[in-house]
């Protein structure tokens, strides 16, 4: 996957909210299927199961995503 703070063509555009962020943050992640997002969000549901997602780049860049974090997306 590729992370970035800005918007890239094609990328998912994430909107995250939930005890850690301070209000709203965004990250536009490619190579990311929304299908695994649906299941994550399903998965949540049942609080404290759940699932983390870390996403790393081969270039070092690493975010990482707690089970409390609130995903909405978007096509950026």
């Amino acid at each position: 996957a590729d992370l970035s703070t800005e918007s890239t063509a094609g990328a998912l555009q994430l909107t995250l909210s939930g005890p850690a962020v301070d209000g709203e943050a965004v990250l536009f992640v490619s190579g990311l299927d929304t299908g695994m997002l649906e299941a994550r969000a399903a998965c949540n549901e049942e609080f404290p199961l759940g699932i983390d997602i870390i996403f790393a780049t081969a270039t070092g860049t690493v975010s990482c995503l707690p089970r409390t974090t609130i995903v909405r997306w978007t096509q950026a």
